[in-house]
């Protein structure tokens, strides 16, 4: 992450100045952020002022909080998150998925066509997996992302950091979470056994 430290001797504490979203440390408030940081200094704090992941000039991936992902499980009873690229900046909620067993249905090129992540290396699904979560991979609607399950397995995933180990947990994950009847779920992990 990047920062700005402005020091001020005479200070016993600090502030942190955090920006909001799609805006840096440089920009933030019309552009009079460095102004506002410049006063508090003068009035005798020292001043942090931080870029948040993925803004101004700290790298990595924008995530969001999972507001509506917290809404669908929370107030609609949701079993199964599609997509949930937003989930990766709320620990608590990625804690309760993970918890209550609440699936992933994870769209990787569809994500890309859509700009919802900027790359397939970008996406989130590696993380997902890597954390515990059961987090499987999907096509999406052939009107936006015109690919199959395959292409989705053997082009995309890779693209996205799994190897095959991911795409086997993956698998794993999708019976899981798929709406059968323990008989048929049964039957299925005893075909997977074979492959």
């Amino acid at each position: 992450m990047a920062a700005w430290y402005i020091p001020n001797n005479d200070a016993e504490k600090a502030i942190i100045l955090i920006h909001g979203r799609n805006a840096s440390k440089q920009n933030a408030i019309s552009g009079t952020f460095p102004k506002l940081a410049a006063e508090i200094c003068f009035a005798g704090l020292a001043v942090l002022m931080v870029d948040l992941r993925a803004h101004g000039e700290s790298d990595g991936n924008l995530y969001m909080w999972g507001e509506h992902e917290w809404h669908a499980i929370r107030d609609l009873g949701a079993s199964r998150i599609g997509h949930a690229v937003n989930i990766m900046g709320d620990s608590a909620l990625i804690d309760f998925m993970r918890e209550k067993g609440i699936g992933i249905e994870a769209n990787l090129t569809s994500n890309v066509h859509t700009n919802t992540v900027p790359s397939y290396q970008a996406h989130p699904l590696k993380k997902q997996l890597d954390l515990g979560l059961l987090a499987t991979i999907n096509t999406d609607d052939l009107g936006i992302s015109p690919v199959t399950l395959r292409y989705e397995f053997e082009v995309a995933a890779p693209k996205a950091g799994l190897n095959a180990d991911d795409t086997r947990k993956a698998q794993e994950n999708a019976l899981k979470i798929a709406f059968l009847s323990e008989k048929e779920r049964a039957f299925l992990q005893d075909k997977m056994q074979l492959c």
